[in-house]
Protein backbone atom coordinates (compact mmCIF):
# COMPACT_ATOMS: atom_id res chain seq x y z
CA UNK A 1 0.00 0.00 0.00
CA UNK A 2 0.90 3.18 -1.02
CA UNK A 3 -0.50 6.85 -0.34
CA UNK A 4 -0.92 9.08 -3.85
CA UNK A 5 1.55 12.04 -4.00
CA UNK A 6 0.35 14.65 -5.90
CA UNK A 7 3.89 16.66 -5.92
CA UNK A 8 5.82 14.11 -8.41
CA UNK A 9 3.25 13.19 -11.38
CA UNK A 10 5.98 11.09 -12.88
CA UNK A 11 6.70 9.52 -10.31
CA UNK A 12 2.98 8.57 -8.84
CA UNK A 13 2.06 6.78 -12.34
CA UNK A 14 5.26 4.99 -12.14
CA UNK A 15 4.56 3.69 -8.81
CA UNK A 16 1.15 2.48 -10.36
CA UNK A 17 3.65 -0.25 -12.48
CA UNK A 18 1.78 -3.48 -12.55
CA UNK A 19 -1.16 -2.67 -10.54
CA UNK A 20 -4.03 -4.64 -11.22
CA UNK A 21 -6.40 -2.67 -8.65
CA UNK A 22 -5.90 0.76 -7.36
CA UNK A 23 -7.61 1.61 -3.98
CA UNK A 24 -8.66 5.05 -3.64
CA UNK A 25 -9.01 5.80 -0.35
CA UNK A 26 -7.83 9.29 0.41
CA UNK A 27 -9.71 12.13 0.98
CA UNK A 28 -9.00 15.83 2.59
CA UNK A 29 -12.21 15.97 4.87
CA UNK A 30 -10.98 19.29 6.40
CA UNK A 31 -9.48 22.04 4.52
CA UNK A 32 -5.49 22.42 6.18
CA UNK A 33 -3.05 24.60 4.49
CA UNK A 34 -3.03 25.25 1.07
CA UNK A 35 -5.13 21.89 0.88
CA UNK A 36 -8.44 22.70 0.96
CA UNK A 37 -11.19 20.29 -1.12
CA UNK A 38 -10.95 22.38 -4.80
CA UNK A 39 -7.57 21.72 -4.99
CA UNK A 40 -7.97 18.06 -3.59
CA UNK A 41 -10.73 17.32 -6.07
CA UNK A 42 -8.56 19.18 -9.15
CA UNK A 43 -5.34 16.99 -8.15
CA UNK A 44 -7.73 13.75 -8.40
CA UNK A 45 -9.35 14.71 -11.49
CA UNK A 46 -6.23 15.31 -13.57
CA UNK A 47 -4.75 12.00 -12.11
CA UNK A 48 -7.64 10.36 -13.44
CA UNK A 49 -7.03 11.51 -16.84
CA UNK A 50 -3.01 10.72 -16.88
CA UNK A 51 -4.02 6.99 -16.38
CA UNK A 52 -6.68 6.97 -18.94
CA UNK A 53 -4.76 4.09 -20.79
CA UNK A 54 -4.14 2.42 -17.46
CA UNK A 55 -5.93 -1.07 -17.58
CA UNK A 56 -5.71 -1.84 -14.21
CA UNK A 57 -9.32 -1.14 -12.05
CA UNK A 58 -10.02 1.28 -9.67
CA UNK A 59 -12.11 1.45 -6.80
CA UNK A 60 -12.98 4.88 -5.16
CA UNK A 61 -14.42 4.88 -1.62
CA UNK A 62 -16.94 8.07 -1.84
CA UNK A 63 -19.74 9.55 0.14
CA UNK A 64 -23.27 8.53 0.70
CA UNK A 65 -24.29 11.33 -1.77
CA UNK A 66 -22.39 13.02 -4.04
CA UNK A 67 -23.55 15.98 -5.34
CA UNK A 68 -23.06 19.38 -6.83
CA UNK A 69 -23.89 21.58 -3.51
CA UNK A 70 -22.47 23.94 -2.02
CA UNK A 71 -20.40 21.82 0.62
CA UNK A 72 -16.75 21.48 -0.52
CA UNK A 73 -16.57 17.43 0.27
CA UNK A 74 -19.82 16.41 -1.78
CA UNK A 75 -19.24 18.56 -4.88
CA UNK A 76 -15.48 17.19 -4.70
CA UNK A 77 -16.67 13.48 -4.53
CA UNK A 78 -18.83 14.13 -7.70
CA UNK A 79 -16.44 15.95 -9.30
CA UNK A 80 -13.78 12.96 -8.76
CA UNK A 81 -16.87 9.97 -9.74
CA UNK A 82 -17.54 12.20 -13.00
CA UNK A 83 -14.01 12.15 -13.93
CA UNK A 84 -13.51 8.29 -13.15
CA UNK A 85 -17.16 7.80 -15.14
CA UNK A 86 -15.28 9.88 -18.36
CA UNK A 87 -11.34 8.73 -18.12
CA UNK A 88 -11.26 5.11 -16.42
CA UNK A 89 -12.79 1.82 -18.17
CA UNK A 90 -12.76 0.18 -15.68
CA UNK A 91 -13.83 1.10 -11.85
CA UNK A 92 -16.48 0.80 -8.75
CA UNK A 93 -17.36 3.58 -6.55
CA UNK A 94 -17.94 2.37 -2.65
CA UNK A 95 -20.24 4.34 -0.67
CA UNK A 96 -21.16 4.06 2.85
CA UNK A 97 -24.05 1.63 3.31
CA UNK A 98 -24.31 0.72 -0.10
CA UNK A 99 -23.20 -1.91 -2.30
CA UNK A 100 -20.14 -1.41 -4.92
CA UNK A 101 -21.65 0.91 -7.95
CA UNK A 102 -20.28 0.95 -11.35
Amino acid sequence: MHPLDFTDPSALTESLHGVDTLYNTYWVRFAHGRVDHARHSQQHVCFSKRQRRRKYAVVHVSITIPAWIAVPLFRGKAEVERALAETVESYAIARSGDSLRR
